[in-house]
């Protein structure tokens, strides 16, 4: 099988882990990598109990994921709760699959795996691995002990520990610690369960909820690496801290991180119908950190620039704050499935860190549903960085993306770690939000519910089930009601789904209203909204037929007094390809019909007049007159909120269709006969 990809099928589920880091050694090799700037591989003894269940499949294999390069079984063997005495595994280790193999088939029921291993320090930043102050492999500079520290999304728990490496494969964790000595700072997702080491010397941590393998965390540093800077007891009584480093960093580096912390879970609360339901929740800086930050649950670990900030300048701490802080409901109390979801993780943290930070702008101290929806919908300096910074550079991703049963490899998953999954997914969810106005929040709130009664696993389907209910109430696009359930799986890396979700537009909306929102937008510099508005109208065009849409885009088109010129370009080319799909298909065109019209556009890039007499001709050619009365109405209403048939006209037009669809022809010949040479002109 692939590395980093899901382990065969077989019938063993695990409950709970119990993992044992002994790290009695782990100050000789601090001290040579402080003197000479590298980390030698130096083995260390583990050993992992995994509790579980195993369901009746007449097999004696069992898999877990081991990294071969870290990690070394030494022995393995299993406990069956109606067999109490130990039965000896045979161990193959291919790549990164770890192939337990029983004399004979493993009955059914409780029971539990030991293993004994020796693993090493990871020699990259992925993870259990050893970082070190800014400076520190400059020979004159004074050393300092490094540290370990862990990273382990996405694939990487399988680098210090064996296990199902796998993120619906979630699991409760009992984590044991064997530091150099007592004086060492170590600190896990949980806070410890008692105050003082056992008979061995371990540091015992209290087990945590059920999450996946990938939020284990560990920080490990000798005495005087960090020091607690704030801390703060929250109402529930949840012990917010925030770390600094105790040699470069002064105290009040770390005060808005503590701020921001404390008003994200407010806000947060609110907002998922949960507390936030550890007892505490440490925020870490380290040096050595790829990431921008790391949201495992209780032991958050960040980039030292993007959590310790100078004075004055507070908005390089916010959102990568909130935005972690978000991911402890979305992502580690409710996870995506597999690693084509994403999504589900990263989409959400993005547009709550967003969310809050508008609301924090806007004044808000009360977390009502109201004020959600008067934030989400704000011109505040949150929202116009992300759609003026964050969004543009995705806005066009076009790329193939791998299917979800082609998410196999490592490589495959890292490549779902793009703007398509963090921004453009948010810009998703904030347009389907938008649709909802005061009902946002309460569709939120029952999608956490589901996938929490779900045993913490989420995917699409839940989160239609949510926001279906309130969305036929609120979203019309034209004629066509907005389908929230097309092509879910894949929803931010679908080519289909690249503008619909951007702005207000899936709201009623008069074509007048939105010409406002855009040169409003244009005229106070936000060209980021103004393009956003442009473009989003262009897809309700292109797949709902929209007339306020259309007659919004030949606004912009017409290049009249004081429109910017880049969005009357915009504007100009999205109405021709407008015109060369309807010269294909009017209505009624198929979603492959769709996509192999803007492959031709694509290909020809031709933005050329078609007279609206032979687009006319074309409709005649593809609607059945008998069978497509809905669709004839719809060409009907788009031609007359495109302004080129009179209101009586129009109306005339459709009551006739209406009485006699048998007749369409003609139908067609007075509406033929009702455009003047004026208006075929315009077009």
């Amino acid at each position: 099988m692939e590395p980093n990809g899901r382990l065969p099928a077989q019938g063993f589920t695990p409950d709970k882990y119990m993992v044992w880091w002994d790290m009695s050694a782990l100050e000789d090799d601090c001290a040579t990598a402080s003197s000479c700037g590298t980390s030698a591989p130096s083995r260390h003894r583990g050993k992992v109990r995994i509790f579980g269940t195993y369901a009746a499949c007449a097999s004696r294999e069992l898999y877990l994921h081991a990294a071969c390069d870290t990690l070394t079984i030494v022995q393995a063997s299993s406990i069956h709760h109606k067999a109490p005495a130990a039965v000896a595994l045979r161990v193959r280790h291919h790549r990164d699959v770890l192939c337990l193999t029983a004399p004979a088939d493993l009955p059914p029921g409780p029971m539990y795996l030991d293993l004994d291993f020796v693993w090493v320090v990871s020699s990259t930043p992925a993870g259990l691995y050893m970082g070190r102050r800014s400076g520190q492999a400059a020979p004159a500079t004074p050393p300092s002990p490094p540290y370990l520290v862990t990273q382990f999304e996405p694939c990487a728990a399988r680098r210090a520990f064996p296990c199902i490496d796998e993120p619906d494969a979630k699991a409760r964790f009992a984590i044991r610690v064997k530091p150099p000595s007592m004086e060492w700072l170590v600190l896990s997702n949980m806070p410890r369960a008692i105050p003082v080491p056992d008979s061995d010397g371990f540091l015992c941590f209290q087990t945590t909820p059920l999450m996946s393998t990938y939020l284990v965390a560990l920080v490990v540093a000798a005495p005087g690496t960090f020091v607690c800077s704030h801390s703060h007891a929250m109402s529930n009584g949840t012990l917010v801290r925030v770390w600094r480093d105790a040699v470069q960093d002064l105290p009040a580096a770390a005060d808005e991180a503590l701020a921001t912390a404390i008003k994200a879970l407010q806000a947060l609360t609110h907002l998922t119908g949960a507390d936030y339901s550890l007892p505490k929740l440490d925020l870490v800086p380290v040096h050595d950190f790829d990431s921008g930050a790391m949201e495992n649950w209780g032991l958050l670990v960040f980039r030292r620039t993007a959590l310790l900030t100078p004075p004055g300048r507070p908005d390089q701490v916010r959102e990568v704050v909130a935005h972690e802080i978000a991911h402890q409901w979305f992502g580690n109390r409710i996870t995506m499935r597999w690693w084509h979801h994403l999504w589900l993780n990263e989409a959400f943290a993005t547009l709550c860190a967003t969310w809050v930070c508008a609301l924090w702008d806007l004044g808000f101290t009360e977390y009502t549903d109201q004020a959600w929806a008067a934030a989400l919908d704000s011109n505040v300096p949150s929202w116009r960085t992300f759609l003026q910074q964050d969004l543009p550079p995705v806005l066009h991703s076009r790329a193939v993306r791998t299917a979800r049963d082609s998410v196999v490899t490592g490589v495959d998953i890292e490549a779902q770690f793009d703007g398509a999954t963090y921004v453009k997914g948010a810009a998703i969810l904030r347009g389907m939000l938008l649709a909802l106005d005061d009902a946002g929040p309460r569709c939120l709130r029952a999608y956490f519910a589901c996938a929490e009664a779900a045993g913490g696993v989420s995917n699409p389907a839940m989160l239609w089930d949510a926001l279906r209910p309130e969305a036929p109430q609120v979203v019309t696009l034209g004629s066509a009601a907005l389908d929230w359930g097309a092509d879910v799986d894949s929803l931010p890396s679908n080519p289909n789904f690249a503008w619909p979700c951007l702005v207000a537009l899936q709201r009623p909306c008069c074509t007048d209203t939105l010409l406002t929102r855009v040169r409003l937008a244009a005229r106070a510099g936000d060209f980021g909204q103004a393009l956003c508005l442009v473009f989003s109208a262009c897809d309700a065009v292109h797949n709902h037929g929209d007339p306020a849409a259309l007659a919004l885009i030949k606004q912009v088109a017409s290049a009249g007094p004081g429109e910017d010129p880049a969005l009357v370009a915009v504007a100009q080319k999205q109405l021709a390809a407008w015109r060369l799909q309807c010269r294909h298909s009017p209505t009624g065109m198929t979603d492959a019909g769709k996509r192999a019209t803007l492959q031709v556009m694509a290909a020809r890039g031709k933005q050329g007049k078609f007279a609206l007499r032979a687009l006319l001709a074309t409709a005649l050619r593809s609607i059945q007159p008998d069978a497509d009365v809905e669709a004839w109405q719809a060409l009907l209403q788009g031609l007359r909120a495109s302004g080129l048939l009179s209101e009586r006209e129009a109306v005339d037009a459709v009551l006739d269709v209406q009485r006699r669809a048998a007749a369409a022809s003609t139908v067609c010949s007075a509406v033929l006969s009702a455009v003047s040479e004026e208006q075929e002109s315009e077009w």
